[in-house]
């Protein structure tokens, strides 16, 4: 998810409002994410250090899983619920949020037909792993760390702990999604992580060209 110059500004003072000390921001990074704030995302106050934090996020491709993970971590701050609440209306992060008031997530445009999307794939062993190669040609699959804060914002990270890690990144993936066609939607909402991360790269395209021979 790219922001524009004012959405940037509004969550940079959306995270303040949520997170008011160096503290309270460092333990919700460490919680959701596992990283040091200190070691991410360095400054001279907590605006900087917050402003630095979201460039971080944006520049490696998990700021919708930065803001999700806030939001999980104070629902009821009005400022970043309004902000989020913003994007939704933007259509930015649709159905994205676990809320009464937001909508929780959606799968892929594959959803539709997701018994026979699954189907194919746990049947067809040369069809799984094209989909597999294609999904890690995506910049966010493509890259270790951002994989697994991918992960995190499928069924709220319950597969992080599932998947067996691995040097190699083609088993890694191929672990992943191995995992997820286990659990009914489950690959279909990666996919959907993926598109919002990737929008408008080759790669992408490349992934939903071969999904829609899939359904």
């Amino acid at each position: 998810m790219k922001l524009t110059g004012v959405q940037y500004e509004q969550f940079r003072e959306a995270l303040l409002s949520a997170f008011p000390s160096h503290a309270n921001l460092s333990q919700m990074v460490r919680i959701q994410f596992n990283k040091n704030l200190d070691v991410i995302a360095m400054g001279a106050n907590l605006g900087e250090i917050a402003f630095n934090l979201i460039g971080v996020a944006e520049a490696e491709g998990w700021t919708d899983l930065l803001l999700r993970g806030a939001y999980e971590a104070r629902p009821n701050n009005p400022e970043l619920k309004a902000f989020a609440a913003q994007l939704e209306r933007n259509q930015r992060l649709e159905n994205f949020f676990p809320s009464q008031s937001l909508k929780s997530p959606v799968a892929s445009s594959a959803s539709n037909n997701s018994p026979k999307f699954e189907e194919t794939l746990g049947e067809n062993f040369l069809k799984k792993q094209e989909l597999i190669t294609l999904l890690l040609a995506c910049p966010i699959m493509a890259n270790r760390a951002s994989r697994y804060n991918l992960l995190r914002g499928v069924r709220k990270g319950e597969f992080v702990t599932k998947i067996a890690r691995n040097d190699v990144d083609l088993i890694e993936a191929e672990n992943i999604v191995n995992t997820l066609l286990d659990y009914a939607g489950a690959l279909e909402e990666l996919i959907t992580l993926v598109r919002r991360a990737d929008s408008g790269t080759k790669a992408l395209q490349a992934l939903e060209t071969f999904i829609r021979t899939l359904v």
